[in-house]
């Protein structure tokens, strides 16, 4: 559900705002795969060496200081899990900043144990050898930054270096081992994966909007708007608010098409849903369902007013003439608004009772908007629905008057 409602909230962000919550979202999963990997190799270390023995004050703190990382970052990649964007810049940092601390434990450990035991010693090298390992995971963690995977490099390899210097075995062979190849390899293939891995969010990215667009008017297809709306009636839902969506029919599109030409009927098409979309606020939801029916979800609605208001703005902007090849061509728009949870309980009775309310809207002379009943005051007769009472706001006005409606 928040994975969608994020879904919601990218459409009307740049590329680049897009791939960095995508970003975030993978660093999250990917830390929640590897949450327990540095206190398992803490503890592997302990039974296969005798460190745990020889040097009990490192290893026990070392232990338990990862057992209290990993149960932090738990608690703090469900509650980012959890958000929906824009999420907290605060809980943000402080994720890499415990992301950091583990590899900067790992190099205090196995710089301690180079300086009690020197390099040389059967147990020291057997912790060298998961320290390597968690040197090039956490080059894997942290894929999608090069100056991140630098900064974990370097609070994994200096401890090291400063342990040989300090045990009196700083040859240089050693400062070249510990402190230049090994980690300079890692960064290269961080590096490399990095590179890899922005191709990849790119093309991913891509992909998502071309299976998301309209291919025409460059709005969010249907398949889009259900996903979105099914995700934001659950979270209003969960969060007691109300949202409400719009249902609009271009008046007039099909004579356009018919006299004219098609390629007229598609220019016609995109400065409809262009003067749609300027009239959107911050946050709206416009898609263009097929033909020349359009839907805009109002995710922030608090108010009918605000839907009336923004459906009203529709209608006069529909109202100036489109000039296409020295056509000067008129319409109108019929609108149907519904609103959650007022006058539905479902996203799919959402959309129903919308373009039913279009429907009624169009049916009355078009031109207008019509608000839909609540919900369960419409009647079942002969497998139709007939919605007995609805209110309209004629031309553009905000003056409403009820009349009973024709069955849809």
């Amino acid at each position: 559900m928040a994975a969608a409602a994020d879904e919601g909230r990218m459409w009307t962000l740049d590329k680049g705002a897009k791939l960095s919550i995508r970003v975030q979202q993978d660093l999250t999963e990917r830390s929640k795969q590897g949450l327990w990997a540095h206190s398992l190799c803490m503890a592997l270390v302990a039974v296969t060496t005798g460190l745990l023995h020889r040097a009990p004050l490192l290893m026990w703190t070392a232990i338990v200081v990862m057992l209290v990382q990993a149960g932090l970052r738990g608690m703090l990649v469900r509650r980012l899990s959890r958000q929906t964007f824009p999420r907290s810049r605060r809980l943000e940092r402080l994720h890499l900043g415990l992301l950091l601390s583990c590899a900067a434990l790992w190099g205090l450990v196995s710089g301690s144990a180079i300086y009690l035991f020197g390099c040389h010693d059967r147990d020291v090298l057997m912790l060298l050898l998961y320290h390597a390992a968690i040197a090039f995971a956490t080059v894997n963690l942290l894929v999608h930054d090069r100056a991140l995977i630098g900064t974990a490099l370097g609070l994994l390899f200096v401890p090291l270096v400063l342990g040989r210097l300090f045990s009196g075995e700083a040859h240089l062979v050693s400062f070249i081992g510990a402190g230049v190849v090994y980690p300079l390899y890692c960064l290269m293939q961080g590096k490399k994966l990095n590179t890899l891995y922005e191709q990849q969010i790119s093309d991913n990215y891509e992909l998502s909007v071309a299976a998301y667009r309209d291919c025409l008017t460059g709005l969010p297809n249907r398949l889009y708007m259900n996903q979105v709306l099914e995700a934001c009636v659950d979270e209003a839902d969960d969060k007691r608010r109300h949202i409400a969506l719009l249902y609009i029919d271009l008046d007039g599109f099909k004579q356009i098409n018919d006299r004219h030409s098609h390629k007229v009927g598609d220019e016609f098409l995109c400065e409809a849903a262009t003067r749609i979309s300027g009239c959107l606020r911050a946050g709206d939801i416009a898609a263009r369902i097929g033909g020349d029916e359009f839907t805009i979800l109002l995710r922030e609605c608090a108010s009918e007013k605000e839907a009336i208001g923004l459906a009203n703005r529709i209608l006069w902007a529909a109202r100036e003439p489109v000039m296409i090849n020295g056509l000067r061509l008129h319409y109108s728009t019929s609108i149907g608004v519904s609103l959650f949870p007022q006058m539905a309980s479902s996203a799919e009775l959402l959309v129903r009772s919308a373009d039913e309310a279009m429907y009624a809207a169009k049916m009355s002379g078009k031109d207008r908007v019509c608000i839909a009943p609540p919900e369960n005051t419409g009647l079942l007769m002969d497998g139709e629905y007939e919605m007995p009472m609805l209110t309209f706001c004629s031309m553009g006005g905000m003056t409403e008057t009820s009349l009973a409606a024709h069955p849809c």
